[in-house]
């Protein structure tokens, strides 16, 4: 080999040990964690609901990618402070953990922060390190980010009250009516968790049960606006239901009770038979009644106004007026008929309500400069309200 050939041979070897290196240089690891949270049970009072953290390595077993420093910030709705933690408590939306020893790969770590205030979306945010001050390598979360948890306000059962602190003020509190909307008596459930939420410019009363509940609250505000509807931007706020008022000429309990049970249904659109027997209530036209019954596999409704009651208890006949739906369907015998005062959706609604159905949520009485008191009876658990 000449020497011209032996210096290209060297010339090429040193290039593609300069292209070769860098690609057999380690690539940098992602050091990686799970973040969830969880909240305790609430004792109606809106103070001190205990939330949960959980925090765990998901690095290989044989990794060095211990985590040292942990943080947790609060993006609040409605208020939310943190008043107390087992870490430093930062600010009122802050909290940090120095960890020693550290948490190793495939470990859990746990902590809690202590809130005052309820609502939906709270947003938490964790920042995790390897250094013990929030110093060095930072870790990447891979599960959602932020996690968010719905604080409960109350746990209530039928016939209870309850006052939410900036929201909720009248004296008897919120009460839950003493029966379910279909007229059961079963809404005493250990998952009717109430929340009302305050996103200024509308509040949302919501509430999550395996039961179909009727509540009656005032607010601490002459606020004017209802809605039961909603889209993806959120609360549809239809002029026509400004003001809506309950319908309370009848003398009808402000939640729903038994009247009747139906006796026999012939499908005439104007006539009912039904059984007052063991029913306490009487009330005089015109009223309005609720019914929900299944009709094989299907779950079928009537809202209706009687207007005229004949025979004598407890075999009564009651003529029907207006109805929803139409044309009306036979109501099951057996089916429970219950009272309320949530009057008709308006005629000059738009859509998506419903013209004639039964308004989820009214005003009973006039809407005062700082109050405003309301019936919701939406099956749903989903009610707002604004100025």
């Amino acid at each position: 080999m000449n020497i011209s050939t032996r210096f290209f041979s060297l010339f090429v070897a040193v290039m593609l040990a300069a292209f070769t290196v860098p690609a057999l240089a380690a690539k940098p690891v992602t050091k990686t964690y799970v973040f969830t949270a969880s909240v305790d049970a609430v004792d109606n009072t809106q103070k001190k609901t205990r939330v949960h953290f959980y925090v765990t390595n998901t690095n290989p077993d044989n990794s060095n990618a211990a985590l040292g420093y942990i943080q947790i910030d609060l993006t609040p709705v409605s208020g939310m402070t943190i008043v107390g933690a087992d870490g430093q408590q930062l600010s009122s939306t802050s909290v940090v953990w120095t960890l020693n020893p550290k948490i190793f790969p495939t470990q859990t770590w746990s902590g809690y922060i202590d809130v005052d205030g309820c609502g939906l979306g709270q947003a938490w945010r964790s920042t995790v390190t390897t250094g013990l001050n929030g110093s060095n390598e930072t870790f990447t979360q891979t599960n959602t980010r932020p996690q968010v948890t719905d604080v409960p306000c109350a746990s209530v059962a039928c016939g209870e009250t309850f006052t939410v602190v900036g929201s909720i003020t009248q004296p008897a509190g919120a009460a839950v009516g003493a029966y379910a909307l279909d007229g059961t008596t079963t809404c005493r459930s250990t998952d009717s968790n109430v929340y009302v939420t305050d996103y200024t410019s509308y509040l949302n009363f919501k509430w999550v049960s395996s039961n179909k509940l009727a509540f009656y609250y005032v607010l601490n505000r002459g606020w004017h606006h209802l809605a039961w509807i909603a889209d993806a931007n959120g609360p549809i706020f239809d002029a026509a239901l400004t003001d809506l008022q309950c319908d309370t000429t009848s003398g009808a309990p402000t939640t729903p009770v038994p009247l009747a049970a139906v006796a026999s249904d012939s499908g005439s659109p104007s006539k009912i038979k039904v059984d007052t027997t063991g029913i306490t209530t009487t009330l005089t036209p015109p009223f309005h009644i609720t019914a929900e019954w299944m009709q094989g596999t299907t779950k079928r409704s009537l809202y209706a106004q009687v207007t005229n009651i004949s025979g004598t208890p407890p075999t009564q006949t009651w003529t029907l007026g207006s109805y929803f739906p139409s044309p009306r369907p036979s109501i099951a015998a057996g089916t429970t008929i219950m009272s309320t005062i949530n009057p008709p959706t308006p005629a000059t609604v738009a859509g998506p309500y419903i013209p004639g159905s039964m308004a989820l949520l009214c005003f009973k009485g006039t809407v005062g400069a700082s109050a405003a008191a309301i019936v919701d009876s939406d099956p749903e658990g989903n009610g707002w309200s604004s100025p």
